[in-house]
């Protein structure tokens, strides 16, 4: 079972996901602030994969839209450093956490991204999240908000 986790404070936007619960038990996620809603695996791969985006939570069932992701260079050069300061930031807080390793190993694949060669042409554009690009090429991906 997958999840999405909401904020229960202002406009209920989302705050976490889960692929499951193990990964639920690593997020530190008190009750009282927060709404844990069951999430079929369809919608949270579409989530995990930034192919649909989350709404805010209308207190029933998770609400998603299609995203409409297109990056040019200077877009994803952009995205994917504020994915690694947003690791980073985890690491360095969390270092006892059980996903450390997780997002260490991510981190350094990250590191090792060549903007160039996902988007060669000067004005060339990525069609597609940067999660569906890194499936593409087999390697295992994460969307930042399984950040525990």
């Amino acid at each position: 079972m997958a999840y999405f986790i909401y904020n229960k404070s202002g406009e209920q936007c989302i705050y976490k996901i889960a692929e499951n619960d193990v990964d639920l038990n690593c997020l530190i996620v008190p009750q009282d602030q927060y709404n844990i809603v069951n999430a079929n695996q369809e919608d949270f791969n579409s989530v995990k994969l930034n192919t649909k985006c989350i709404l805010n939570f209308n207190g029933s069932s998770p609400q998603l839209e299609n995203c409409s992701i297109i990056f040019n260079r200077v877009n994803l050069i952009s995205y994917i450093n504020g994915l690694k300061f947003q690791i980073q930031q985890f690491l360095n807080a969390q270092p006892q956490n059980p996903k450390y390793v997780l997002w260490n190993n991510y981190l350094i694949y990250l590191n090792s991204l060549n903007v160039f060669t996902i988007i060669p042409q000067k004005d060339g554009i990525l069609e597609s999240s940067l999660e569906q690009y890194i499936q593409s090429t087999g390697y295992s991906f994460y969307n930042i908000l399984q950040i525990p």
